[in-house]
């Protein structure tokens, strides 16, 4: 069997679940080793790979790109537009958004496994018993708090506790992005290209966002709730005394977190730029730099936007050393030519 044929998205959407079960079974059979059938919900199959997840993508022609004209704003996202304006030195809304988006096009996208999670980059292991965890733990004030970031000296450092326990010890190590591919490859993986990420992010829909066209625009990504994003403000002017409640924040919508139609959790933090083929380049996130620079609740959103492009934050030196801590990174097999 042409496994890419089997899998085109033609074909595959118009399978039963059942009729899907048979074909990912099929499939799984001419995977590397490794690799395990999880299941098929709906059009979505997953496989598992050395802990982690994938979907299978089905391939075949593809539209990316964002029509501008056919968007019009809400009425909120035009009085936070509004208030952007009034501080800073901008167009007005569809011009902007005509310059950091993609126009619409049609790609060819082959089929593959997708990593349903990104991975953050940049950080190396230590064993439970590396003498350097002494040094890294010495003036950790944990708070409760089960994972831990900090600085020893020029080294950061990530600790994460179970139970009241030490579970886990990370330091970042520098990397570019060619280093960070090459392991990839080394693992039978490679990449997304661009246009493969923002096919695989908008899962064909032609809104400006994954999940539509609009976004609540009286918090920023981050915040679970309006009440939180109050609190940030609050928390802030209060110089950081200010405490949350006790009880914390109860998430009111979370679209955002949730993953797309091709089972991807995908642009979901601005604040986290993610790797793709080419060296140049980043998609999904700004490093938080809309929010940071209190922009605008539109424009704090805006990064996560499908065909999001502004090259300020979308283009990089391919030579230079990642961002631990924003970056990240998922793995793509291709199916190309398997079964034949």
């Amino acid at each position: 069997m042409d496994v890419t044929t089997a899998v085109s998205a033609e074909r595959w959407n118009a399978l039963t679940e059942d009729e899907r079960r048979t074909v990912a079974e099929q499939l799984l059979r001419q995977l590397p080793q490794g690799f395990s059938l999880v299941g098929v919900e709906g059009r979505v199959a997953r496989f598992e790979h050395d802990d982690r997840t994938f979907a299978l993508v089905p391939g075949g022609p593809a539209r990316i790109g964002f029509d501008v004209a056919r968007w019009q704003p809400s009425k909120d996202e035009r009085k936070s537009w509004t208030r952007t304006v009034r501080e800073h030195r901008l167009p007005e809304l569809h011009d902007y958004l005509a310059q950091v988006t993609r126009r619409p096009g049609e790609v060819e996208v082959a089929a593959m496994l997708v990593a349903m999670r990104p991975e953050e980059v940049g950080w190396e292991p230590l064993a439970l018993d590396d003498p350097r965890i002494a040094e890294l733990t010495r003036d950790v004030e944990r708070a409760g708090s089960p994972t831990i970031r900090g600085f020893s000296g020029d080294a950061q450092f990530e600790l994460s506790y179970v139970d009241g326990r030490l579970g886990g010890a990370w330091l970042a190590r520098k990397a570019t992005h060619a280093e960070l591919a090459a392991g990839v490859e080394r693992a039978g993986f490679r990449l997304p290209t661009s246009d493969e990420w923002e096919y695989l992010c908008g899962a064909g829909s032609s809104t400006l966002f994954r999940w539509g066209d609009h976004v609540p625009c009286d918090r920023y990504p981050p915040d679970l709730s309006v009440e939180q994003a109050g609190f940030r403000a609050k928390w802030a002017t209060s110089g950081g005394e200010l405490k949350p409640p006790p009880g914390g924040f109860v998430s009111d919508w979370d679209r955002h977190r949730q993953p797309n139609a091709l089972g991807l959790h995908i642009a979901a933090d601005p604040y986290q730029y993610e790797l793709v083929a080419e060296a140049d380049v980043t998609r999904g996130g700004d490093g938080g730099s809309m929010i940071c620079g209190g922009l605008g609740y539109f424009m704090g959103w805006l990064p996560l936007a499908t065909a999001w492009f502004d090259p300020a934050f979308c283009r990089r030196d391919p030579a230079a050393p990642i961002e631990v801590g924003y970056t990240v990174m998922r793995r793509v097999l291709p199916l190309s030519g398997r079964g034949r």
